[in-house]
């Protein structure tokens, strides 16, 4: 598979992740791609630490963040391979979980975030607290804090939450603790025993001390009103199972390498090939920001017609992205040293894209908007200079500034299409939506408002 990487493609990858560091000015970040067998590809581009210009590197640790599910996906299904547990097995069954409904809400439902409980901001309380941000006042100081937490949810989960996906941290904390009851351990500690360990992901661990002892480290930075300031590493040992996990994209590889052969690393296998491929597949239809299905810990995507398999993970200091796909036995992972606008999981899925041999912003949607959208945003001007607009760019939402002589008015634009096929909007007058027009004309492009149009400057 290596004649995937031509030099071409090679110098495609680092041109998208070059631009989109330059865009975003985020310090730095790595990237590992694999086949089944072998490192096809691993580069570091700009710095993990700005004041010193260290650069990153492919072996640079970062926070991985909701990288984490699948490795804690994987450590429940080993339990399940004993029979230490049972995917239908409710969580009241393993935890000290006491919420209403606690004797009904499986395993199953947790990892594949369709429990129906929604989200109770653990994870945010969490981060904000350690990356010394403002505090929201909720007490999470222990584990009898969380339980504590967690047991007032039973209200939330009613029949307008039901079969609903609601991406949920707080699940995933109670597998933690489900895979703490069935192996005696304390979660970390199994997961570098029976999972980093045999896939010698020896830069690997969740703790925040060891983090700070390896030299090549991505320092965190916030994103503080356009500017990176280096902070404190969010390290949260109550959510070690839906974020905890430190690593470098070099031993992301393999894990990658250890997905796409089906559960087997290095001729040793960590779990049933049937289990794993449970992991992978869909079990509910999420939002379509996670992709088209979600499985035990991975989302579903659609590439150009082929599967894509990943995740994303953000820790406000730091973002990440890893992926595989089955059906062409490659894989990558991308680390960032920071949380930009523009978020991993959008630069991965331009990577596969080129692996493919297709234009990113063909086949992935949100690089496609991004595009369009630049092309867009910037000044108009009408016939001899009496109307002017604006049109600006803000979350990927689209506004217009008309200056019509002395009158001013602002809209908001929706577009007709979502991913800016065509270049049609509406603004959403109560009563009287007008339609706004887009068209590229003689290398440029047109706007059409009402009985004005204007050229791009």
């Amino acid at each position: 598979m290596a004649d995937v990487l031509s030099t071409t493609t090679r110098s495609r990858i680092d041109e998208l992740v070059y631009e989109w560091l330059t865009d975003t000015a985020a310090p730095g970040a790595s990237v590992t791609i694999v086949d089944e067998t072998e490192t096809l590809y691993r580069s570091g581009y700009g710095a993990r630490h700005l004041e010193t210009n260290d650069p990153a590197t492919p072996e640079t640790l970062y926070g991985f963040a909701s990288v984490t599910k699948s490795f804690t996906a994987l450590a429940v299904l080993q339990c399940v391979d004993r029979n230490e547990l049972e995917l239908d097995d409710p969580i009241e069954k393993h935890t000290d979980a006491e919420f209403e409904g606690a004797d009904e809400v499986t395993i199953h439902e947790l990892l594949s975030h369709s429990s129906g409980i929604p989200s109770l901001s653990t994870s945010a309380v969490l981060l904000a607290r350690q990356a010394g941000m403002d505090d929201v006042g909720v007490p999470l100081g222990d584990t009898d804090d969380l339980y504590y937490h967690v047991d007032g949810v039973g209200d939330e989960r009613d029949e307008h939450s039901a079969g609903r996906f609601m991406y949920n941290n707080t699940g995933y904390i109670l597998l933690s603790h489900a895979v703490e009851s069935a192996t005696g351990q304390p979660f970390e500690e199994y997961v570098t025993d029976e999972i980093l360990t045999p896939l010698s992901m020896d830069r690997s661990t969740f703790d925040a001390d060891a983090y700070d002892s390896f030299d090549d480290r991505a320092t965190p930075y916030l994103l503080d009103d356009g500017e990176y300031v280096a902070t404190s590493f969010p390290a949260r040992e109550l959510s070690y199972g839906p974020g905890g996990l430190i690593t470098a994209t070099t031993d992301l590889g393999n894990y990658l390498q250890f997905n796409l052969a089906g559960g087997v690393f290095a001729d040793t296998r960590l779990v049933s090939e049937d289990l794993l491929a449970r992991a992978h597949e869909s079990h509910i239809d999420p939002l379509p920001r996670y992709g088209e299905g979600y499985g035990y810990g991975w989302s579903i995507h659609d590439i150009a017609g082929t599967t894509l398999i990943g995740h994303g993970g953000s820790l406000l200091t730091s973002s990440s992205a890893i992926g595989f796909l089955p059906e062409h036995g490659l894989g990558f992972a991308l680390g960032c040293a920071a949380q930009p606008e523009v978020h991993p999981t959008e630069i991965g899925q331009g990577i596969v894209a080129l692996l493919l041999g297709e234009e990113p912003a063909d086949v992935v949607p949100s690089i496609g908007y991004r595009r369009r959208v630049s092309e867009l945003t910037g000044e108009y001007e009408a016939y001899r200079g009496v109307t002017t607009a604006t049109v600006s760019e803000e979350g990927g939402m689209l506004s217009l500034e008309l200056s019509v002589g002395p009158i001013e008015d602002t809209y908001t634009l929706v577009p007709d299409d979502p991913s800016l096929a065509t270049l049609t909007f509406t603004t959403p007058a109560p009563g009287q939506p007008a339609p706004v027009e887009f068209v590229r004309h003689g290398g440029g492009v047109e706007l059409f408002i009402d009985r004005h149009r204007l050229h791009k400057q």
